[in-house]
């Protein structure tokens, strides 16, 4: 199980726009425009009561294993993909039946599956089912839109590498943190930050150490990077607690 994703489910297992419009920027759509169809949502009632309701109660509520619905629930999961709430119950759930084998749950189950959960938490079905090429394009928000992201969120952020008059290490002209899925970052994604346009943010940076023992951050300074890493709220000195770091181009000015 990915340790990112058991973080952000609240399992037992705890292991170690501006934003109205850059935060839903690259989703088609939201939660409520409608992620799922009745008729999809019925069978997934079937699954669910077959796989899910022991540990999570017919209801949603909760009993052995944690409520899938209500405001710490959605807290965990809001400015995600629905892709990714779909990803970490089939990796992780139920604990028997996972996997491989003549026991294991088919992916079309699991969609059903969270379409009931989407259900549980109020979200309205529509006219699309909810399949694998769609739930990474569907934005799980608020009613009132994308906002910022909480606190302890595993995030992404485009910025410029600056060291400060104390010598300590930061972002600046940084973008609105964005949810990510994978602490790693690839040549892809870091391809696809070339074109992102500086922001207005400063976002002091720990954990060197964690992306690599000898990890040199004077060879990136004034650099345009991209960094991932845990943010960290707090008055006057928020924070990124780094996972990764990557060099975008060699100069941080705006165009």
């Amino acid at each position: 199980m990915s340790r990112t994703l058991a973080i952000v489910f609240g399992l037992t297992l705890i292991l170690p726009a501006e934003v109205k419009a850059g935060q839903a920027e690259g989703y088609s759509k939201t939660v409520w425009d409608g992620a799922y169809t009745s008729v999809q949502l019925a069978r997934g009632q079937a699954s669910f009561q077959e796989n899910c309701s022991r540990c999570h109660s017919d209801d949603l509520s909760g009993r052995n294993g944690p409520a899938l619905k209500g405001d710490d629930f959605f807290e965990r999961w809001r400015e995600f993909d629905v892709d990714a709430l779909f990803t970490m119950i089939k990796t992780a759930m139920p604990p028997g039946r996972r996997g491989a084998g003549d026991n294991r749950i088919s992916e079309a189950a699991y969609l059903d599956i969270v379409t009931v959960i989407l259900r549980g938490n109020g979200f309205p079905e529509g006219q699309e089912e909810l399949t694998t090429t769609n739930a990474p394009r569907i934005l799980i928000t608020g009613k009132d839109g994308p906002k910022p992201v909480p606190s302890s969120s595993l995030v992404q952020v485009v910025g410029c590498l600056t060291q400060g008059a104390d010598k300590a290490w930061m972002l600046t002209n940084v973008t609105e943190p964005l949810r990510t899925k994978k602490e790693e970052t690839s040549p892809e994604e870091l391809k696809a930050a070339e074109s992102k346009p500086l922001g207005t943010y400063t976002f002091w940076l720990a954990n060197f150490d964690y992306i690599s023992s000898d990890f040199s951050p004077e060879t990136y300074k004034g650099h345009k990077v991209q960094a991932k890493g845990y943010l960290i709220r707090q008055p006057n000195r928020e924070r990124i607690n780094l996972t990764a770091l990557g060099s975008i181009a060699s100069n941080c000015q705006r165009p």
